[in-house]
């Protein structure tokens, strides 16, 4: 359960983003998290198989959600994107490495 704590935080941090009301410094706290998260995990994917595609989708995301170069999508596309995260980590979490585990 510990091991999923990054996760599940960052898909939590995903599902309050749908909140209408949500500031700017919200936002950037919700880039640096997801940032966070596909960093950590595209490095822990790459160490273990870095021939599977799982270290490139997330370096993708980690690009995508990066808190230096912000992309301006508007708030319908990036309802999506993030909902989009949402399932991605979930396949991420659901295929992870077996010695990334131990």
């Amino acid at each position: 359960m510990i091991s999923r704590l990054p996760a599940i935080s960052t898909c939590g941090f995903l599902f309050l983003a749908i909140a209408p009301h949500n500031t700017s410094q919200f936002y950037l706290i919700l880039r640096i998290v997801v940032f966070g998260y596909f960093v950590y995990c595209g490095f822990r994917e790459y160490l273990i198989k870095p021939e599977q595609p799982k270290p490139w989708v997330a370096l993708a995301f980690a690009l995508l959600y990066n808190p230096f170069k912000i992309f301006a999508l508007g708030r319908p596309a990036w309802l999506v994107v993030n909902l989009i995260t949402v399932l991605v980590i979930i396949w991420l979490e659901s295929t992870k490495s077996k010695k990334a585990s131990e």
